[in-house]
């Protein structure tokens, strides 16, 4: 299985269960629920332990960012001992980081808020992607501790491709005639496949609940994509 389909609530919610998948879009399925073009948001994130110091002191760092098509371009970061000198917590350290990494990103071709850095409840600092070309960042050592930064050498981000239908979907799982659809599945690749979906009025006039109708478009979804075996 490469898309899992479930439901969620009154709603359908479709997630990539194969690693290559980046995003899933749906086209004409308004009357299940979807918008027009509705497209699972981006969700790429990497998340540290919590930051025992916040005056890290001076540490650089690579980022390694990887676009959707495979290219790999490294991004330099670099903190000083001045600038994280006056730091109380780890918001002010992701504040810190906050300042130098727009231009650096910059610099080598993305949008200054490509990765946003924010630190969470526990104290841990969180790269998030903002960047919908983006499929994966991963963190190299330069030059101090980046431990002290709560990132690992070589820890790469985890991303989740999710899409709930943004209307509920009808409720006894039975479509009124033949419904057909588009569901586009982009891969890490670059690779685009676009899959047209019909679902037959004539079989699901037996179903009792969207859930009846949710393996019926998983079976169907996932049949024409050949990915998850």
């Amino acid at each position: 299985v490469a898309v899992s389909v479930s439901v969620s609530g009154d709603r359908f919610a479709f997630s990539a269960v194969d690693r290559d998948i980046v995003r899933i879009r749906v086209l004409g399925g308004e009357a299940l629920g979807f918008g027009a073009s509705q497209a699972s948001p981006q969700q790429v994130s990497l998340t540290g332990t919590p930051v025992a110091d916040p005056d890290a002191g001076a540490v650089s760092f690579t980022l390694d960012v990887e676009t959707i098509g495979g290219d790999v371009i490294s991004v330099e970061v670099a903190l000083t001992a001045e600038v994280t000198g006056n730091n109380e917590t780890a918001a002010h350290l992701a504040a810190d980081l906050n300042a130098i990494l727009p231009a650096a990103l910059l610099s080598n071709g993305f949008g200054s808020g490509a990765v946003t850095v924010s630190a969470n409840s526990s104290g841990a600092l969180v790269l998030a992607v903002g960047d919908v070309n983006i499929a994966s960042i991963t963190v190299r050592a330069g030059t101090g501790s980046l431990a002290s930064l709560g990132f690992t050498d070589g820890q790469t981000s985890t991303r989740s491709v999710a899409l709930t239908a943004s209307q509920p979907g009808p409720e006894d799982g039975q479509v009124p005639a033949d419904l057909t659809l588009t569901v586009t599945v982009v891969l890490s690749t670059g690779e685009t496949e676009e899959l047209t979906i019909t679902l037959a009025g004539n079989d699901t006039a037996g179903n009792e609940s969207l859930g009846d109708l949710a393996g019926q478009l998983a079976d169907a979804i996932n049949g024409a994509l050949g990915l998850g075996a």
